[in-house]
């Protein structure tokens, strides 16, 4: 089984106000958005967010996906390690992999999504790691040249150490230590590397 792990549990300091529930052009919020694109794909969803944003989820129940609360939170390192934590418990069914989504990069295509499921349901082994990038050169993708995006996926082997993240260390140190099991994934959608910071970044940064 592989899940999607969406984390809305940031405080939107230099957005100046809560983001998540920002209207886009099409109509949409951020967080539906990622919602709407990752709906289908994945075989359990789970959202982290934070108390505050309780009226965020009674908008939400349509897309039928739970949402825990973490109260604590300084970080991205600290939703990361409460959701994998979950995950690990007998709240939800065992998962195989987690695919770690972000609420506020709301212009990552479904197709992107689609493509880091599939491969890591492709792999033979639960140490398998996947980050999405845009092709270098057209025809090579070598760590250290590429610009790596979102959503990254992370097999299970990787959920203790994902569990024990702290403040707003994220994981990469697990990608870099790791990188003899990472599949670097080639799309053609730049919004792997767009998120949205401030109100500024919501009216640039709009298709």
């Amino acid at each position: 089984m592989i899940g999607a792990l969406t984390l809305a549990a940031g405080q939107s300091k230099r957005f100046g106000k809560p983001k998540l529930s920002e209207p886009l052009k099409n109509g949409s919020t951020l967080i539906e958005e990622v919602l709407r694109k990752t709906e289908g794909i994945f075989d359990d969803r789970l959202v982290i967010t934070r108390s505050p944003l309780n009226k965020l989820i009674t908008r939400l129940e349509r897309y039928d996906v739970p949402f825990l609360c973490i109260d604590d939170s300084t970080g991205l390192g600290d939703s990361i390690a409460y959701g994998v934590q979950q995950i690990s418990n007998e709240f939800h069914e065992k998962w195989d992999a987690c695919v770690i989504c972000l609420a506020d990069m709301p212009f990552i295509q479904s197709n992107t999504y689609q493509s880091v499921y599939n491969t890591l349901k492709n792999s033979k082994t639960n140490s398998s790691l996947v980050v999405p990038c845009i092709k270098n050169n057209a025809d090579r993708l070598i760590w250290d040249e590429v610009k790596r995006g979102h959503p990254v996926g992370f097999g299970r082997d990787y959920f203790h150490t994902l569990s024990h993240l702290t403040g707003d260390v994220g994981a990469q140190k697990i990608l870099k230590e790791n990188s003899d099991n990472l599949s670097l994934l080639a799309v053609d959608d730049h919004g792997i590397f767009i998120d949205i910071d401030s109100q500024a970044d919501l009216v640039r940064l709009q298709p």
